[in-house]
């Protein structure tokens, strides 16, 4: 079929069968040439685990309960059954093999780019054309994340089903009958089973309808009858077309209201309170012009773009003239290149699912989102210029060269961007140098390193992550964990308290938070914690079973104590029975026998640095802050040597919003020595003085 107002060249080289092949088998090449590294990849820990490798009903294979789950769960906040059977076929056939998991992805683009050509030939009827935009699309940067991302199968598998509608849709607008609808129904329904994004599906086919099918009536369009041809069976009414994708609609409302529910359900739908209405529209408005930017300039691509916490309004001037200038081109040229129409619609329309509107997850955009509406982009872009270039030897030499050209640049490209997905540190890595301020590449990549056993690179990411998001609760929990494993329990406690700060009730936090007190020695907000935690949670087995330790710990303590104190009593000038007295009261959270009992270790001796510090020590965690500060001063004044109850003095003096005191006592602790920097990053009691000139010295340079 010939699309309106083009012209197809008559003479061939080769049979037209022969040159259909000859196109498929180049496209599917240039596939394989690109992603068959893939085959050497690993799984990336970003949702990979949730989608295959910690995910027990995919690792089943296929069964009939892993089946019935397919079709039933909404888990990662998505309905997508056939997604889910095609990973759990992979495992039936190939296992835990990441390579093969990635080539059948490839497969599966491969087809695509093949399917995308027969189809647009079909409909256009010219040849070179379409296989340049199925060539564009198969090798084109942007679409890396689609095909060398194990968890974006549900991308290229539904994609496939959407070319198939193409096709079915191409031989039913030549020959219209119920059979030949009912393919395109199918394959449209089997493709929002994979991926909820093919909604937009009726929207395009009505595009198509327009170019280059030319199915819309001469009195729609304003012109003379007869003025270029169309399908076989004509031209027809607009509300005739409307009415004839209806099934197709219903299909898609049916797919956005569960679609909708599985992403509520999974808490991914982020209220106006989060991310207000304006800030959406404004990051849908700047987001269409910079796919539009990656599509030319495809440089600086990551899996994961944050949202910004502004967006310049200067971006969104820019960038909404920008579109309103291409959109104003296609208006004009509707009549005499209908491609730009088509093309420039099929972009804007088939983006609007996930341009942002209603925000699904924390990132402004995706690299992924652009894998079927480029194909709008790249017919106007082959279609506009073969038509600026003109005929003639030497034109059609030129067009060749340039689409060589742009072609193998692209590869060029897109190889070195798919090695970037060869494991999950080389993509991390690369997230975080695209980009600003990615808490989710730093959290993501403290994880990879912490699984390395490279703990002290993971906590400096982990903290970074902290620093762009302080709110973001699962590299808090990360780095408590590491510390809690080092002993730095005072650290830990701080994480776990913020965390419970944010979102309390969290068992496992609430369980960990009850280990390192328990480890720290203190047993009382031990065993508080653990009951918290298995309040919250009663089938949380560890739990019960820490609490239940603890209690026995506190058995064996309350006996200890009463030998302590017997002692105590029989020597009334033996001071170290009373000391190890009141620790044990100070452990199981009697603070006011502990007090009284430093107390008297303190009538006894005077010096006694131990009491002094439990002493502090109490009166810190009771918020007494001027009596702690007693306390430390007298402790400064028996070791006027020692730097550390200098520091211990501006943590009481930062915890009591005290800046400036604050800062003069590490001043003069610094002066006595105190050079271990690295706690003034980490020590959670000085997290409201780190802004401070002197304090953010000590941290970056090292040195006093």
């Amino acid at each position: 079929m010939r699309a309106r107002g083009e012209k197809r060249a008559t003479a061939r080289a080769w049979p037209q069968g022969t040159q259909r092949l000859l196109w498929c088998a180049l496209i599917a090449a240039c596939a394989f040439a690109l992603y068959l590294q893939t085959a050497g990849f690993s799984f990336v820990e970003y949702d990979d685990p949730a989608y295959v490798t910690q995910n027990p009903h995919v690792a089943e294979g296929l069964t009939w309960k892993s089946v019935a789950w397919a079709l039933t769960s909404v888990y990662g906040s998505n309905w997508h059954p056939l997604t889910w059977l095609s990973h759990m076929l992979d495992i039936e056939l190939f296992g835990m093999n990441a390579g093969m998991h990635h080539l059948v992805n490839v497969f599966f683009h491969a087809a695509n780019g093949v399917l995308l050509f027969l189809a647009l030939e079909a409909m256009t009827g010219y040849r070179a054309r379409s296989a340049v935009v199925a060539l564009l699309f198969t090798v084109h940067p942007l679409h890396v994340e689609s095909v060398a991302w194990v968890a974006e199968r549900k991308d290229v598998l539904s994609t496939t089903f959407w070319m198939l509608a193409m096709a079915a849709y191409a031989s039913y607008a030549r020959n219209p009958s119920k059979a030949r609808y009912a393919l395109v129904a199918l394959a449209f329904a089997l493709g929002l089973t994979a991926k909820p994004m093919l909604v937009t599906l009726p929207f395009v086919l009505l595009l198509l309808d327009f170019w280059p099918l030319g199915r819309v009536s001469d009195a729609v369009l304003g012109r003379a009858p007869g003025v270029s041809g169309g399908g076989a069976a004509g031209r027809a009414p607009l509300t005739r077309l409307d009415v004839e994708k209806i099934p197709l609609v219903i299909l898609s409302a049916l797919s956005s209201a569960v679609t909708f529910y599985a992403q509520a359900k999974g808490g991914s739908v982020r209220t106006l309170d989060e991310i207000p209405i304006c800030a959406r529209v404004a990051n849908s408005v700047v987001s269409y012009a910079m796919y539009l930017a990656k599509t030319f300039v495809p440089m600086n691509l990551a899996a994961f773009y944050p949202f910004p916490p502004r967006i310049e309004p200067a971006a969104v001037i820019v960038s909404g003239a920008a579109l309103a200038l291409v959109s104003a081109l296609a208006a004009l040229w509707w009549k005499k290149r209908p491609y730009l129409a088509t093309g420039w619609l099929w972009y804007l329309g088939t983006l609007v699912p996930v341009i942002g509107l209603v925000q699904v997850g924390k990132q402004s955009m995706a690299d992924r989102y652009t894998y079927v509406p480029l194909v709008g982009v790249f017919v106007m872009l082959t279609w506009g210029l073969a038509d600026l270039a003109g005929g003639g030897a030497r034109a059609k030499k030129a067009k060749t060269a340039a689409a060589v050209a742009v072609v193998g640049l692209c590869m060029v490209l897109t190889y070195r961007q798919v090695g970037y997905w060869e494991n999950g540190e080389t993509l991390f890595r690369r997230m975080i140098s695209s980009t600003k301020n990615n808490s989710i590449g730093h959290y993501n990549l403290g994880c990879v390193l912490q699984a390395g056993k490279d703990y002290d690179e993971a906590m400096t990411h982990y903290e970074e992550a902290l620093r762009i998001d302080p709110k973001f609760l699962r590299p808090r929990y990360n780095l408590a964990g590491i510390l809690l494993s080092q002993g730095r329990y005072d650290e830990a406690i701080g994480h776990y308290k913020t965390s419970l700060e944010i979102l309390p009730g969290q068992a496992k936090v609430l369980n960990n938070l009850g280990t390192a007190y328990f480890k720290k020695g203190d047993l009382a907000r031990a065993i508080r914690s653990f009951e918290e935690a298995c309040s919250s949670d009663p089938r949380y087995k560890e739990a019960r079973k820490n609490l239940d330790e603890a209690l026995r710990a506190r058995e064996t303590l309350v006996l200890r104590l009463e030998g302590e104190l017997e002692r105590a009593r029989r020597n009334t000038r033996d001071v170290q029975a009373r000391l190890e007295a009141a620790d044990t009261c100070r452990s199981l959270g009697r603070y006011d026998e502990a007090e009284e009992l430093y107390r008297e270790c303190l009538a006894l001796d005077g010096s006694s640095e131990r009491a002094l510090k439990g002493l502090a020590v109490l009166a810190r965690d009771r918020s007494r802050w001027d009596e702690a500060l007693s306390w430390l001063e007298r402790l400064a004044a028996a070791r006027p040597s020692d730097p550390l109850p200098l520091y211990d003095i501006a943590c009481i003096h930062a915890l009591a919003g005290r800046r400036e005191e604050a800062v003069e006592s590490l001043r003069a602790s610094v002066r006595k020595g105190f050079s271990d920097f690295s706690l003034l990053a980490r020590d959670p009691d000085l997290a409201s003085i780190r802004d401070h000139p002197y304090v953010a010295s000590l941290l970056g340079s090292g040195q006093k």
